[in-house]
C-alpha cells in the first residue's frame, strides 16, 4: 500500500509483473477522496468499463490526443497490457487506488511529440489560472511555452533539477462518473471524460528502467 508521495522503486512493478503482490495506492489523498465524489461510485460498474477500455486499447500501436483546450499530441504506444486501476485489485498483479477509475499506458520512449495544453489541476502545483502549454519533442518537454506564470516557473525548475522529469511517461483516461471537479488532482484525473499525462520515470507504464 502506498500512502506517501507516488515515488516507487522499480522493484514494485517487477513484483507485480511476477504476480507476487497487488497494489493499493492512496498517495496524496484528502479525506474527501475517501468520503465524497469518486469514492461513492459503483466500482463493479467502473471496473467493467475499465475492462472494455483495456480491450479497445490493447495492441494499438499509435495514439493521437486532442482536446478543446488545444492539446495535439502524437505517440507510439508500448506493447504492455494497458493497466486497469478501477478500485478493485483482487488478484496478484492487480493495481488500484482510492478513489479510482482509469486505464493507463506509457508511450514508447522518444516518440511523443506535439503540444500539451493543461487546463486541469497539476500534481503538487494545483489548478492553473491560465492553461499551461508545453511543447513536446522526442518524448520530452522541450519548452514551457506559457500559461500560469507561477506553475510555469515550477515546471521549469523541476525539469532543470530532477533527472528525467521531462520524460512523457503515461497517458491515463478517466472513467469514474462520480468524481468531482473540485480542483484536486487525484480526484479529477479519475473523472470520466478526462485525460492525464504523467512526467518522469515510466517504468511502471512499460518503459525501460532508468
Amino acid at each position: 500500500t502506498a500512502s506517501g508521495a507516488a515515488i516507487y522503486n522499480n522493484r514494485l512493478k517487477e513484483l507485480m509483473n511476477e504476480k507476487k503482490l497487488r497494489e493499493v495506492s492512496i498517495c496524496l489523498r484528502h479525506i474527501d477522496n475517501f468520503t465524497r465524489g469518486g469514492a461513492l461510485a459503483d466500482y463493479e460498474a467502473v471496473y467493467a468499463d475499465g475492462v472494455k477500455l483495456q480491450a479497445i486499447w490493447r495492441g494499438k500501436k499509435n495514439a493521437h490526443i486532442t482536446t478543446p483546450a488545444g492539446t495535439d499530441l502524437y505517440m507510439e504506444m508500448n506493447d504492455m497490457e494497458p493497466i486497469i486501476e478501477c478500485g478493485i485489485a483482487r488478484n496478484p498483479g492487480d493495481a488500484m487506488a482510492w478513489s479510482d477509475g482509469e486505464v493507463s499506458l506509457g508511450p514508447v520512449i522518444g516518440t511523443t511529440h506535439g503540444k500539451l495544453v493543461i487546463d486541469g489541476p497539476i500534481c503538487y502545483y494545483g489548478c492553473p489560472t491560465v492553461p499551461v502549454e508545453l511543447k513536446i519533442e522526442g518524448g520530452r518537454i522541450v519548452e514551457v511555452v506559457g500559461g500560469d506564470a507561477k506553475i510555469c516557473k515550477e515546471i521549469r525548475r523541476q525539469i532543470a533539477e530532477v533527472k528525467d522529469s521531462d520524460n512523457i511517461a503515461e497517458i491515463g483516461i478517466g472513467l469514474n462518473p462520480a468524481c468531482m471537479f473540485n480542483g484536486d488532482f487525484e480526484e479529477e484525473k479519475k473523472a470520466r471524460g478526462t485525460c492525464h499525462i504523467a512526467m518522469g520515470n515510466g517504468f511502471y507504464y512499460g518503459q525501460p528502467a532508468r
